[in-house]
């Protein structure tokens, strides 16, 4: 039964050239062979293109005209995939070997619609693992996505899903940059799924680089439409009950924002009080009433990233 039961892995590729070809060795590397690779190359303008056409006669892939994102890739390629399962696995990712067979294993034996990987991440420069504060608690994934990742793994990828479960859900019409799997997988949750966990099947997240070290001005606007996506998908699916934390979660959003803001160096402290005053002044913030003055919260997160450097400082000597 086992071995009878195809596997769809998806990967989709914008400008990946440096991690790409790692992502696809590691597929064909998997102890599991009842698999297919497809990827979606997602019109990107370095050599992740050139590169996915060294795997031409072993790969499914699928070539934009225009850059259409990461949420819009993943639902296409689920028409794609011929698998009884399907698996999502990012270009600067990689799977340990038996990754695929532990999931498959779980999910049979327990019938499960989604089984969800140990997320392991590991920092780019380095290569070295970096712990990751997640709880696994299957039972309030949908939770995760809504308010709090660290309840369970928010990414698409490191499951495996159902391919039928993925077909069947009514996915949101979303176009954002940050928080693409949260709504992914509100869509996959919100029909009730049996989700197992195995541990043994390692996805190893590539953490670092411009992602990170980089500040985005624009992010916070992905934060705020996140948000009011969730909150409007809340209120029509009777999930209305979880607001509240919704917006402490926004709150606590643009405080790490304004962090970032400080620590980038790249603005005084009157532009970023000035910035706050503008942003607070328009929805949705304006419905929070508890919100602290722009001063406050400048004074709250300049006080934060000085007691964060003093604790590095102390232990450095």
């Amino acid at each position: 039964m086992l071995s009878k039961t195809f596997v769809s892995v998806v990967i989709p590729a914008y400008n990946k050239e440096n991690t790409i070809r790692q992502a696809i060795d590691s597929i064909f590397r998997q102890s599991y062979h009842s698999l297919e690779v497809i990827v979606i190359e997602d019109n990107s303008t370095d050599r992740t293109l050139s590169h996915c056409k060294r795997y031409f006669n072993d790969i499914t892939l699928v070539c934009h005209d225009d850059n259409e994102g990461l949420y819009s890739s993943r639902i296409e390629a689920i028409d794609y995939a011929q698998g009884d399962f399907i698996t999502f696995v990012d270009a600067d990712d990689w799977l340990e070997p038996n990754a695929i067979f532990r999931s498959m294993v779980t999910a049979l034996d327990r019938k499960a619609d989604i089984v969800q990987m140990k997320m392991n991440r590991r920092l780019s420069k380095w290569n070295l693992p970096f712990p990751i504060n997640n709880k696994y608690d299957k039972k309030r994934a949908i939770e995760g996505c809504l308010y709090d990742p660290k309840l369970f793994p928010v990414s698409c990828c490191g499951k495996l899903y159902r391919r039928d479960l993925l077909m069947n859900a009514e996915y949101i019409d979303f176009d954002g940059f940050w928080g693409e799997d949260r709504i992914f997988n509100i869509a996959a949750y919100n029909q009730k799924p049996k989700i197992e966990v195995n541990l043994d099947a390692v996805y190893n997240y590539r953490w670092g680089g411009e992602s990170v070290n980089c500040f985005k001005e624009d992010v916070i606007n992905d934060y705020v439409g996140v948000y009011e996506t969730k909150k409007i998908w809340a209120k029509q699916n009777g999930y209305d009950h979880y607001i509240p934390q919704m917006e402490q979660e926004l709150r606590d959003l643009l405080f790490y924002y304004i962090r970032h803001m400080i620590d980038s160096e790249m603005y005084t402290r009157d532009e970023i009080i000035t910035f706050l005053g503008y942003e607070l002044a328009n929805t949705p913030w304006t419905e929070f009433r508890d919100l602290p003055s722009p001063e406050k919260i400048y004074t709250k997160c300049y006080n934060s990233l000085a007691r964060k450097f003093k604790k590095k400082l102390r232990s450095h000597f």
